[in-house]
């Protein structure tokens, strides 16, 4: 629950370092947009809809097997500690 919190803040609150008001000065402000990667200092970028992120390839290489591996790492954080405290009376504490 705070995570969902804390990203809808986030979403709410996050500008880009071009649009921020709040920054002190000029310096701060060129120290922070310098270290920004160069696809991120041009102006022009546009979201991407939910239709061009599921055409997308990269998408399709990380969600694939994210979404194939957490069955089993989510299977292996629950039985894992179970199994050695039974089997070897391994304390968790």
């Amino acid at each position: 629950m705070l995570s969902l919190i804390w990203a809808l803040c986030w979403l709410v609150f996050y500008k880009h370092p071009k649009q921020q008001t709040k920054l002190s000065d000029d310096k701060e402000h060129h120290y922070i947009i310098s270290g920004q990667e160069a696809h991120h200092q041009t102006g022009n970028t546009t979201k991407m809809s939910a239709r061009q992120i599921l055409r997308n390839r990269q998408f399709w290489g990380i969600a694939l097997p994210r979404f194939l591996a957490q069955p089993a790492w989510g299977t292996f954080n629950a039985w894992i500690p179970l199994f050695m405290f039974k089997v070897y009376g391994f304390n968790l504490k």
